[in-house]
C-alpha cells in the first residue's frame, strides 16, 4: 500500500500499481491576508488532478481507480487547479512592478488577474516599511529592496541588521524562515530507541568530547546535554517517565500492561521524551532566537555530532544543511 501526496499526479511512474483510491482532496498553500502568512487548506481537487490520479493505475498493466466522491461532485469540480498567483503573497511582485515604473500594479495586464485584496495587502505592507510613500511612489529604501531576491519584509530586516551589527544572525534567521521546518513530526520520527541509544552515556564519559556550542551558548549547551543524559539514565533505571510540565499527573505513569495499550504508550513515551529534549532548546526571547540557537548548536558540530544532535531533538539534518547553503549574508553585503 502506497500513501502519497499530490506529487503522484506528476509524471512519476510507480511500477506494479493496479488500484488507486482517490480521496478527492488536496492540501494547498494559500496566503491569508488577515493573518499575513501562508496557511495549508484542505480543498477539493480539480478535474485535471482527478484524471492524473486515475492515470497512476494501469500505467504498465490494466488498472482501476476508486473515487471517494460522487459523479455529481466530479462534474462540479473546477477544470484546473487554482493558479498560484491567486493564492500567493504578491508583495515582492508589487515592488518589482513599481521598479518597472508601473504606476498602478492593479492595472497591469496579467495573463490572469490576481485578487485585488492581495495587492491591497501588498501596498499596505510596503507602505509600513517605507518602501513606497503616500502617493504610491517608490522610495529610496524601496529601490534598495528591489535588488534583493527576497520578500521585501526579509530584505528590509537584512538592511536594518547592518545598522545594528547583527547581519550574520539575521541572515541565518531569514534563511531558516525561507526553508521548510527543521522540526520532524513525532509520528514520522524514527524508533524511540534512537533517542535512548547508548551513545549519550558513552559521550558523557568522554572528557574530550566535542562541545556542540556556539559563542555565548557554551554553558547553556553543556547544561542542556547533561540534563538530557541524566534524564535518560533515570528513565533506564526505573522505566518511568519524569513529568515534562507542571500539569503532568504522576498517575499517568501507571500502565495496564494491556497489549492494546502498548503501541499508544510507546508513542506517548516518544512524544514526551522529544518534548523534554526540545524544551531545553527554547530561547526565552522567542521563536526566532530559538531557531538561531538551534542552528548554531548544530553548526559547531562535526558530521557525526550533527546527526547525533538531530536524533536527540528530532530535527531535520537535511533542512539544516540547506540553511547552511542558503548564504544570504553574501547577498546582503553585495546589495547594500
Amino acid at each position: 500500500v502506497i500513501l502519497s501526496t499530490n506529487i503522484a499526479e506528476t509524471s512519476v511512474t510507480i511500477p506494479n500499481i493496479k488500484y488507486v483510491i482517490d480521496s478527492g482532496k488536496v492540501k494547498i498553500k494559500y496566503f491569508d491576508v488577515n493573518r499575513g502568512s501562508n496557511v495549508l487548506r484542505v480543498t477539493q481537487i480539480s478535474k485535471d488532478s482527478a484524471i492524473q490520479r486515475s492515470g497512476r493505475a494501469g500505467r504498465e498493466a490494466p488498472g482501476q481507480v476508486y473515487r471517494i466522491y460522487t459523479k455529481e461532485e466530479y462534474e462540479n469540480m473546477n477544470p484546473f487547479l487554482i493558479p498560484e498567483i491567486f493564492r500567493s503573497d504578491l508583495t515582492q511582485i508589487y515592488l518589482e512592478l513599481k521598479a518597472m515604473n508601473i504606476n498602478n500594479p492593479l492595472e497591469f495586464n496579467f495573463p490572469e488577474n490576481p485578487r485585488k485584496e492581495l495587492f491591497v495587502h501588498s501596498a499596505k505592507m510596503l507602505f509600513k516599511i517605507n518602501a513606497i510613500d503616500m502617493n504610491n511612489n517608490l522610495t529610496d529604501l524601496g529601490k534598495k529592496l528591489c535588488l534583493f531576491p527576497l520578500n521585501p519584509i526579509y530584505a528590509n530586516i537584512l538592511l536594518c541588521s547592518i545598522e545594528f551589527n547583527c547581519i550574520d544572525e539575521i541572515a541565518t534567521i531569514v534563511a531558516l524562515l525561507n526553508c521548510d521546518s527543521i522540526f520532524l513530526n513525532y509520528n514520522f520520527y524514527e524508533d524511540l530507541d534512537t533517542l535512548n541509544n547508548d551513545s549519550l552515556d558513552k559521550k558523557k564519559n568522554n572528557n574530550e568530547q566535542k562541545k556542540i556550542v556556539h559563542k555565548n551558548s557554551v554553558e547553556d549547551s553543556k547544561e542542556n546535554i547533561n540534563k538530557l543524559e541524566n534524564y535518560d539514565k533515570k528513565k533506564g533505571k526505573n522505566n518511568n517517565l519524569e513529568p515534562y510540565d507542571d500539569d503532568h499527573d504522576d498517575n499517568d505513569n501507571d500502565s495496564n500492561n494491556n497489549d492494546d495499550d502498548m503501541g499508544e504508550k510507546k508513542m506517548n513515551d516518544k512524544n514526551k521524551l522529544i518534548n523534554v529534549a526540545r524544551r531545553k532548546l527554547i530561547h526565552p526571547d522567542g521563536d526566532h532566537l530559538t531557531l538561531l540557537h538551534i542552528f548554531y548548536l548544530w553548526q559547531e558540530a562535526d558530521i557525526k555530532e550533527k546527526k547525533h544532535f538531530c536524533n536527540i531533538y528530532a530535527l531535520n539534518n537535511e533542512i539544516l544543511q540547506q540553511v547552511k547553503l542558503y548564504n544570504i549574508t553574501n547577498i546582503s553585503y553585495d546589495m547594500v
